[in-house]
């Protein structure tokens, strides 16, 4: 809101009917120009600018003119004033002589004096045309009425008459000259009019006051009495004779020379008619299309071409106005009246600027306020960030920083704003970045060691193409981000010490798993032993039948409880990989018979039906394992097979498989694969009907991948569960004997 006026209102309705608007405006304006284009105001800023183009236009120094003054030296030198009219009649003598081409007086003769016949002869008897001066003027005390004021009847009869009336504008400056004066007798010749025998015209002409009044040759009256060479100035020329001193006031105030003597107004009128350099007044309708012109360029959209090229655009159209009107003076002679287009032009330029300096600033207010949101955006960012971050600007200082980094440095944010990076965070520039980011070592404030990760980056700004924001150069900024690993790194520690000590305790597992193995193997052989004595009755019959069937009780456990331990013992080579192979062809067929046989001697053998698929498949293994994976297969086949259920042992020649599977329930899990865990079993609840304690598919796994082979477990088609054995090909022999490709 400036002066009362909705500028954002008025812009804003502007932009949304531009063509509708600027007529307006431009109508408003030429009905302005035609209503107060006589206004005082106006009249006064065209004189003003009348005088400036009168200024900037080249000078006239070719006179034709010279001046014979009355000046303040020829009033000293003859005090006695009004002269007698013989000096007149001895000064046109002299002109006469000294050649000049023909004599102007301006000097009042209306009053008979002393030595009017002297002068009246002179004038007779010239050889030259002589004028004298007659006006009009109002009488002193009665406004309204004007006397006419002609030379006495002594000289007139003799000379030429010419008017020298000046019409002075409201100012009090005398801009025109008409072309003659209405007197009761007829209409006289204005004196410049009649010294170059123009033929009058209508109106009134400006007078051009573009002369260097310096080249004007003037010459002092009373050394023209003395007897002082003349001719080299009058010579062919016309010679003015009048008044400058200003003891006699007949001054005239004129445009660019300011308070000049009647004489010399009447010299500069003589050269403008010479030169035909008088100046015609443009028809009002000339200076209503430069209001036109000027007010097209003035509500030119400034947020559609810019405040700047605005400016520059109305300004040249100023310039460009006065310059039209400038030479239109000068070189055509016609006078422009610009001033109500320059009036209108600056006036609509000052209103459209203060409304797109309201429009600015308010973007300016609104571009500050988004500033502001965003900077409480990343002021909220960093702070709340958990990673330290430190913004370093072109000259190497810290410009900007987050407590999180100032934590991490051991110091503060407010110490280390505005300071160099080298001595804020020296560890920041030590750091070696060419890999990517760099972990660094430090001590916090406390003096325990702390791992960061620090990451820098090289950001480049652009150069700002905002009207609000003008940088003369691209911005450089490094920024450091720091994140804190010193709790990862101690979970890792933990991490690594807790494998590591479980590795000690596997290897403790296995230590003990071995040498416990070991350890009960003598014992159980030799129960086993004793107890084949019990059962045999080796040493003669027993006294009770019972002992033999407790000596076969004692060692059927005893020979179960061996083959866990020999189970056990395997698993832990086989873990540590000591375990080695024994490479042999045997029969698969042979091997099968043997697990069968090992399996249905166990008290926990279901009894189901076994049927052997294997044909006359050979295998180029390790036969003890493979038997030892055979059996654990049929063992866990039976427990879940049951004695009314099958178990087959299928070999496929063409995918190199050793198949084994039966027809129970099947795996109690989605995940057949973990079974293969150590100590993992399908059932692991305390209520199970199953016994095992989860080492023998866990056998098998490995005793296959010993020998390059992969064990899959899954679920039988049509109900059951099925294990794979895929085998290499070069270990595996088809029907025939040949290696299987």
């Amino acid at each position: 809101m400036i002066g009362g006026f909705n500028l954002q209102g008025i812009i804003a309705t502007f932009r949304k009917r531009p063509l509708l608007w600027r007529t307006a405006l431009i109508l408003s304006a030429v009905s302005a120009a035609f209503t107060f284009h006589n206004a005082p105001f106006f009249r006064a800023l065209d004189n003003s600018i009348l005088n400036a183009r009168f200024s900037a236009t080249p000078q006239n120094r070719d006179f034709d003119s010279a001046l014979i003054a009355i000046d303040t030296a020829s009033l000293q030198a003859y005090p006695d004033w009004p002269w007698p009219r013989s000096f007149y009649g001895e000064l046109l003598d002299r002109l006469n002589e000294a050649g000049a081409k023909q004599v102007a007086f301006d000097i009042d003769f209306s009053s008979r004096g002393q030595g009017d016949e002297r002068f009246a002869e002179a004038i007779e008897n010239s050889s030259v045309p002589v004028y004298l001066a007659t006006f009009r003027q109002e009488f002193q005390g009665a406004p309204g009425v004007i006397a006419e004021i002609s030379p006495n009847p002594t000289l007139k009869g003799h000379a030429r008459l010419a008017t020298t009336t000046f019409p002075i504008d409201e100012d009090g400056i005398v801009r025109e000259m008409p072309a003659y004066d209405p007197f009761s007798h007829g209409n006289v010749p204005q004196l410049a009019l009649a010294l170059n025998e123009r033929e009058p015209f209508e109106g009134l002409r400006t007078i051009n006051f573009a002369h260097d009044l310096r080249e004007l040759p003037v010459i002092s009256f009373v050394d023209v009495l003395d007897g002082a060479d003349i001719s080299e100035y009058v010579r062919g020329r016309t010679v003015f004779v009048g008044s400058t001193a200003i003891e006699l006031g007949d001054e005239f105030a004129i445009p660019r020379h300011g308070l000049q003597s009647g004489v010399i107004l009447n010299a500069m009128a003589y050269e403008t008619i010479r030169h035909h350099t008088e100046k015609y007044t443009a028809p009002l309708w000339v200076s209503v299309g430069f209001v036109v012109i000027g007010m097209l360029f003035a509500t030119q959209s400034i947020s559609r071409r810019g405040i700047r090229l605005y400016t520059i655009l109305n300004l040249s159209a100023l310039a460009a106005i006065f310059v039209i009107g400038l030479i239109s003076q000068a070189v055509f002679d016609l006078v422009i009246q610009t001033g109500m287009s320059h009036i209108s032009q600056l006036a609509m330029i000052s209103l459209m600027l203060c409304a797109a300096a309201d429009d600015y600033a308010a973007k300016i207010f609104r571009s500050h306020m988004h500033v502001r949101k965003h900077a409480a955006i990343l002021d909220t960012m960093m702070s709340s960030n958990h990673d330290g971050i430190v913004l370093v600007n072109r000259l190497g200082r810290v410009e900007s920083c987050n407590e999180q980094a100032a934590k991490l440095l051991g110091s503060e944010c407010r110490k280390m704003i505005d300071q160099p990076i080298e001595i804020a965070a020296p560890s920041l520039t030590e750091a070696d970045y060419s890999d990517g980011p760099a972990l660094i070592e430090m001590l916090d404030a406390d003096g325990d060691m702390q791992y960061v990760e620090v990451s820098r980056a090289e950001v480049e700004l652009p150069m700002a193409r905002s009207r609000y924001e003008q940088r003369r150069e691209v911005r450089f900024l490094k920024l450091f981000t720091m994140h804190d690993l010193t709790a990862q790194k101690q979970a890792e520690q933990a991490e690594r010490d807790a494998k590591e000590m479980h590795a000690q305790a596997s290897a403790a597992k296995s230590t003990l798993i071995s040498t416990m193995s070991h350890e009960l193997r003598t014992p159980l052989n030799s129960v086993c032993g004793f107890a084949d004595l019990i059962s045999q009755a080796a040493f003669g019959e027993h006294s009770a039948p019972e002992y033999t069937e407790f000596g076969e009780m004692i060692g059927s456990s005893g020979r179960q409880l061996l083959g866990v331990v020999n189970d056990m013992l395997l698993a832990t080579q086989l873990q540590s990989g000591d375990q080695e192979i024994r490479t042999q062809t045997f029969s698969l067929e042979e091997a099968s018979k043997s697990a069968l046989d090992r399996a249905s001697a166990r008290q926990a053998w279901t009894s189901p039906t076994v049927k052997i698929e294997v044909g006359e498949t050979e295998m180029s293994g390790d036969y003890d394992l493979t038997v030892t994976a055979l059996y654990h297969l049929l063992d866990n086949a039976s427990k879940f097979a049951g004695k009314d259920g099958t178990v087959w042992i299928r070999a496929d020649d063409e995918t190199h498989t050793l198949i084994v599977e039966d027809d129970g329930p099947g795996p109690r899990t989605d995940k057949p694969e973990k079974l293969t865990a150590l100590f993992e079993q399908g059932d692991g609840s305390r209520t199970r009907s199953h016994e095992g304690c989860g080492l023998g598919l866990f056998l098998v796994d490995g005793i296959f991948k010993l020998q390059g082979g992969r064990l899959e477990l899954g679920e039988r088609e049509g109900g059951g569960f099925r294990a794979e054995a895929h085998l290499p090909a070069e270990i595996w022999k088809s029907k025939s004997g040949a290696v299987a490709a």
